[in-house]
């Protein structure tokens, strides 16, 4: 952008050198072909500038309608994730309901099995972490 600047700063100049030179009666005076080459120049380069800045402007709009994209597809992704792990879980809660119902006795064994495993996991725990202090 600061060649933008430098070129529109150069035109300017050329602009009141050519008005000093009216006045002053030197080799530029009015539309002289030097004058008019200059321009020429001055018109050129600001057109590739503009030609760069527009496509550097569809550049970026590309990249950013692909980043939109792909967040986009990204959230229906996990949307879908986690709906499926929703009717797992609600799955899950059915066969286990069932099968408590199915056997009653079992379940009650597994369970009284289960607490005092866990129980005496966490008391042998518990009894080391006093007996560390």
């Amino acid at each position: 952008m600061a060649s933008v600047g430098l070129i529109a700063y150069v035109y300017f100049v050329l602009a009141d050198s050519q008005e000093q030179a009216q006045t002053q009666r030197c080799g530029w005076v009015g539309d002289c072909d030097c004058m008019k080459e200059i321009k020429g120049l001055m018109e050129n380069i600001l057109e590739k500038v503009d030609e760069q800045v527009a496509e550097s402007i569809r550049k970026l709009s590309r990249a950013t309608s692909a980043m939109a994209d792909s967040i986009e597809e990204g959230a229906g992704v996990i949307q879908h994730a986690v709906k499926r792990s929703g009717d797992l879980a609600e799955e899950f809660m059915d066969d286990t309901m069932q099968r408590v119902k199915r056997h009653p006795i079992e379940t009650i064994a597994a369970t009284l099995a289960f607490g005092l495993v866990a129980g005496a996991f966490a008391g042998a725990f518990f009894g080391w972490m006093v007996k560390r202090r």
